[in-house]
């Protein structure tokens, strides 16, 4: 995280990595994420397992230069909050405080 947080702030996101500033209290946030778990599954097999074994990160609450951060929140009321823009790809939430980590 530190990684993305100290990138420019012109830095493009990739194929594996993507992230968002998001509010998760909002639809419009809500679709973001979710559109972006449906681009992480809809990469071709072999483009995907070239970084991260196949797999694909998106951090929420952080993007280059700037680290506003979201709120604690419950995974399972994450997980019915998109489950109507997301229903097929497997994805695992994480919450990682890292407000002493980021300048």
């Amino acid at each position: 995280m530190h990684a993305i947080h100290q990138s420019p702030a012109q830095q493009q996101e990739t194929n594996w990595c993507e992230w968002k500033c998001s509010d998760l209290d909002t639809a419009d946030g809500l679709f973001g994420v979710a559109k972006t778990i449906l681009g992480f599954a809809n990469r071709a097999v072999a483009v995907a397992a070239l970084a991260c074994n196949g797999l694909a990160y998106m951090v929420v609450g952080l993007k280059p230069q700037s680290a506003p951060g979201v709120p604690p929140f419950d995974h399972s009321k994450l997980g019915q909050k998109l489950k109507s823009y997301v229903s097929g790809p497997c994805w695992t939430p994480y919450y990682v405080d890292c407000s002493a980590n980021t300048p």
